[in-house]
């Protein structure tokens, strides 16, 4: 059965009151392999935002700033055969465990960057695109400036920057409760450390601290970490201070360096879902800035990917849908994380699935390739793309790459086979996808529930 027919989402929005209405809290993004931040999904958000296609060449060079996500640049690497890709971090270990699966995958053209401070223009060539994962948000003020002024250095006229990095809005409340976890685990001594510092945040939970009583988000956030087991709770925390950003920060910073914010990489738009006077309110923001901003107050959005360019290439509106009705796009099955903390912003094709991932997995051998316009064709284009984007972001659909490279199959088995023992979780491991220019959960479940199916759209025609 084709594609199209398999996937018949129907329209409209989820019922606000049968969606839970309790806070989510922020949550750390532990994934190790992050798909928004490979070429091939850029290069959609940029199409998508109205970026000419033709203007964004292939990548020949390619600097990557933090690697605690290090299956990340790996796959990059593997799937552009022919880029170069040079990492640096500022935590040397992690760049060791990058160098370990490069060597086992036989990687030539990836390279570590190993000075304490991040390679600008005078150690490196002009680069296509540029990824900052994180840094910017867990490292002092000093550093955060020198890491945003080398990518701004080693942006070539046409090129990407993507920042990935925490939000002021999703972590601001959170973050006095993180230094003071931080500080109990730097004094910390013995076997029972981890405990400890998770008793005197269980103190202040249970004997009623104003702090906590009066911010719900933070009482849920203590709830989630107390929960978990006491070394995988403080994990991320201990590994990265927290110094969230807001998006004005960042597109102040980077409009310095004279690139120009084209779009969010989360690709869905969850405003008309929700209250319609936000929504109307966001939508008449003047500024691009503002609107964002506007926007991520409004579903409480934890974590951003903000796609620069320096200098733009824009096409009408026409041209644009054109673009999006011919692209290729296959089932997935990507590792996602949450993003937003507002319950009915979450992309409804996964809302209540998101305990039983399985189900996704089991979609994924009944799904072929289409191009957009294939897809939900009952729908206007205007439906039809806000649902394709949904489907992105949910993690469902992946846009398939016009060409494969040479090498490029090759090198992402290699890749598979050095990740073998690296988890997406604790039963699914990595296979790379040259075809799709990313890594995908590696076995999947033969046998589906073919309601549970029908509640995610798929299999009705």
């Amino acid at each position: 059965m084709s594609l199209a027919a398999q996937i018949a989402v129907k329209p409209g929005a989820e019922d606000p009151d049968a969606m839970p209405s309790s806070p989510l809290p922020p949550q750390p993004d532990r994934r190790l392999f992050r798909h928004e931040l490979t070429p091939a999904w850029l290069q959609t958000t940029a199409v998508f935002a109205g970026e000419a296609p033709g203007s964004i060449n292939d990548f020949d060079h390619i600097a990557w700033f933090g690697c605690r996500a290090y299956v990340t640049p790996a796959v990059v690497a593997a799937v552009h055969p022919s880029a170069s890709v040079h990492t640096w971090d500022p935590y040397p270990a992690r760049q060791a465990v990058l160098a370990s699966v490069s060597r086992d995958a036989a990687l030539r053209n990836l390279a570590a960057y190993e000075r304490p401070g991040p390679p600008d223009d005078a150690a490196l060539p002009l680069c296509d695109l540029v990824v900052i994962d994180g840094v910017i948000d867990s490292v002092d003020v000093a550093l955060r400036d020198r890491v945003l002024a080398a990518a701004g250095s080693l942006l070539r006229p046409g090129g990407l920057l993507a920042i990935a990095y925490r939000t002021t809005v999703g972590w601001g409340e959170v973050a006095p409760m993180v230094r003071l976890l931080r500080h109990s685990l730097r004094n910390g001594r013995g076997p029972r450390r981890s405990a400890d510092a998770l008793a005197s945040l269980e103190v202040l939970s249970s004997r009623g601290a104003t702090y906590v009583a009066v911010r719900p988000v933070v009482a849920a956030w203590l709830d989630d970490v107390l929960r978990a087991p006491a070394d995988e709770g403080i994990e991320s925390y201990e590994a990265d201070a927290l110094r969230p950003l807001s998006h004005a920060q960042v597109s102040e910073a980077v409009a310095v360096l004279g690139a120009d914010f084209v779009a969010s990489a989360h690709l869905y738009d969850p405003l008309p879902r929700g209250p319609a006077p936000v929504a109307e309110q966001v939508l008449a923001a003047p500024t691009v800035v503002l609107r964002e901003t506007l926007a991520d107050l409004a579903v409480r959005r934890t974590a951003r990917v903000d796609l620069f360019r320096l200098g733009r290439s824009s096409v009408g509106e026409q041209v644009r849908r054109c673009t999006v009705e011919n692209t290729a796009v296959a089932g997935a099955s990507l590792s996602t994380a949450e993003s937003v903390g507002a319950p009915w912003a979450r992309p409804a094709m996964s809302h209540g699935f998101s305990a039983s991932v399985d189900l996704k997995w089991e979609a994924l051998p009944r799904i072929g390739e289409a191009r957009v316009s294939e897809l939900w064709p009952e729908q206007s284009v205007r439906h039809r793309e806000a649902r394709l984007r949904e489907a992105l972001d949910a993690g469902l659909l992946h846009p398939v790459r016009g060409t494969v490279p040479d090498g490029a199959e090759e090198a992402a088995e290699r890749l598979t086979g050095a990740l073998d023992g690296v988890r997406v979780s604790d039963r699914h491991g990595f296979t790379v996808s040259a075809r799709l220019g990313t890594a995908t959960p590696s076995e999947y479940v033969e046998s589906a529930d073919q309601s549970h199916l029908r509640g995610l759209g798929v299999g009705e025609g």
